[in-house]
């Protein structure tokens, strides 16, 4: 990987939204998902073939912008990801002989530095970037971007500003702002009715507030307290008290792995009966070992099923291990894994599925958009149904998306996700939660509305 830190310019974090990596799996229970990974490395997978002869060509450029040397953010577990799933697609040949290389660059969640990264992108000349996401300055790397006509592929929108980019992003969910809004959902829907919403100390992070309190009173629920959390925090048994007040009965951990860690430590402590509603892009099996009396109550909700969740139900994942393992990065092991890793792994799946079949001597920036924007009912692994890339849905705020979320638990010792079937979060905008049918290939809702709790 070509790191590369971006470097102030005249203008300028993922999870939060992620929103947002942290030690050991009992033994037999390690042994047995290492097996399975171990039989589909043997098989051949989607992104190539096994047998296939390594790549050798000249590179293809991708670019990744996101936050890693941040107090507020930590994506490292995402660009882990990206870099396991290219390697895994060079040693199976790339695209038609054709490495791929990232080339990344850390916006520290800077909002100068997401401009300069931006502008890095476009004088590397990348064909497009891969999961990417720039909540610090999201607009003005929206414009860099399409004005150089880069897709963004997979890349995950932070504010409501960013759906107005239908000319070259390409979504996979509805990014950060649908994280979180899928987990008030789900709190006020199977959690508690009065809910605490703790956010990262950022001008982005207050503007998501009002709007996923009007999704909490949608569902039933009341957002009773709104408590932004900065990066200089230390007196985490106090936030935690403070999160308690006006009887609230569950917390949204809007927030980056690190914070989150520290809020679930203080709760712990202090033996606090709120619930929290979480991403599984901040928590990993190794991660709720640390948490054994709060782990239990945890609820998450993502755009993808748990990366532990089963490969039978979701094939994928198991290719995904498989990748992952294959990396040799002990921080990709099974126990370690969350949806950060995950994401990158899909943006590569996702750009090899839609590109392999272009001549190798042409991939450029203009025939990857031409390609993303055409492309439809792309194959991805059942780990969410398949794809087309330009689908616009007829919400005006979440215009371009796939607006179906997963919820997922801790239980014995593993992540895993019940129901197998998302709910439409669309629907759930006005109350109306409902699981769709796997069965559908139009991810329409077809199924029964949920019980509350």
């Amino acid at each position: 990987m070509a790191q590369r830190q971006g470097h102030y310019g005249p203008n300028a974090p993922r999870g939060v939204y992620s929103i947002l990596r942290k030690k050991r799996i009992i033994l037999a229970q390690f042994v047995s998902v290492v097996s399975s990974v171990a039989l589909v490395a043997c098989a051949s997978s989607t992104t190539g073939s096994t047998s296939a002869k390594a790549a050798s060509g000249s590179p293809i450029l991708v670019g990744n912008i996101t936050s890693i040397a941040s107090p507020i953010f930590d994506f490292q577990p995402l660009v882990d990801g990206l870099n396991a799933a290219i390697q895994a697609v060079n040693k199976r040949g790339g695209i038609a002989g054709r490495p791929l290389k990232l080339i990344q660059c850390d916006d520290k969640a800077d909002p100068n530095l997401d401009v300069s990264c931006a502008r890095e992108m476009v004088n590397d000349h990348v064909v497009a970037t891969l999961a990417d996401n720039s909540p610090g300055n999201p607009v003005a790397v929206d414009q860099i971007l399409g004005q150089a006509g880069i897709s963004r592929i997979l890349f995950a929108p932070t504010v409501p500003a960013d759906f107005a980019c239908t000319n070259v992003c390409f979504p996979a969910g509805t990014g950060n702002l649908g994280i979180v809004s899928a987990m008030g959902a789900v709190a006020a829907q199977q959690v508690a009715k009065k809910i605490t919403l703790l956010y990262p100390d950022i001008p982005e992070g207050a503007q998501i507030t009002g709007f996923i309190g009007q999704i909490i009173t949608a569902n039933g629920g009341q957002m009773v307290n709104k408590i932004p959390v900065g990066g200089t925090v230390t007196d985490y048994t106090s936030l935690v008290e403070a999160a308690q007040q006006n009887g609230a009965g569950a917390a949204i951990l809007a927030l980056g792995t690190s914070t989150a860690d520290s809020v679930l430590a203080a709760a712990q402590q202090i033996n606090s009966p709120l619930k929290f509603i979480a991403s599984t892009g901040n928590f990993s099996i190794s991660d709720f070992q640390q948490f054994p009396k709060v782990a239990p109550s945890i609820v998450m909700a993502d755009h993808t099923p748990a990366p532990t969740a089963s490969a039978s139900t979701y094939p994928g994942l198991g290719e995904f291990r498989a990748d992952m393992a294959a990396s040799g990065n002990k921080n990709l092991a099974v126990n370690k894994l969350t949806t950060q890793p995950l994401a990158g792994w899909l943006a590569v799946h996702a750009f090899y599925q839609v590109m392999k079949d272009t001549d190798p001597k042409n991939i450029t920036a203009a025939t990857v958009l031409a390609a993303f924007s055409s492309a439809k009912n792309v194959d991805m692994r059942g780990i969410f149904l398949p794809w087309t890339p330009a689908n616009n849905t007829d919400n005006p705020l979440l215009k371009r998306a796939w607006p179906y979320y997963y919820i997922s638990r801790y239980r014995n010792g593993t992540i895993d996700t019940q129901p197998t079937e998302p709910f439409d979060l669309l629907a759930a905008l006005t109350g109306s939660f409902k699981f769709v049918s796997s069965a559908s290939p139009t991810m329409s809702s077809t199924s029964s509305t949920s019980s509350t709790s």
